[in-house]
């Protein structure tokens, strides 16, 4: 059995104002995406969305196995 190390990477974005729910949209397309056999690396992509009076701003969470370098 061959063990390969995972990665994470934590994404910050900011819609601009007015386009939050629009960015939300193309986060959870790729989130569907990412969660799904069409991308068996990845093991988890989560996106969260603050919930202040700003509502503009998210984090996204993926965690994945990068690619075999030959």
């Amino acid at each position: 059995m061959t063990l390969r190390a995972y990665s994470s990477l934590p994404i910050q974005l900011e819609a601009q104002p007015g386009k939050g729910d629009e960015l939300e949209r193309v986060l959870m397309d790729i989130h569907a995406s990412s969660n799904s056999d069409a991308e068996p690396g990845c093991f988890t992509y989560r996106v969260s969305r603050s919930k202040n009076v700003n509502g503009d701003k998210f984090v996204v969470f993926e965690e994945f196995v990068p690619p075999v370098r030959c």
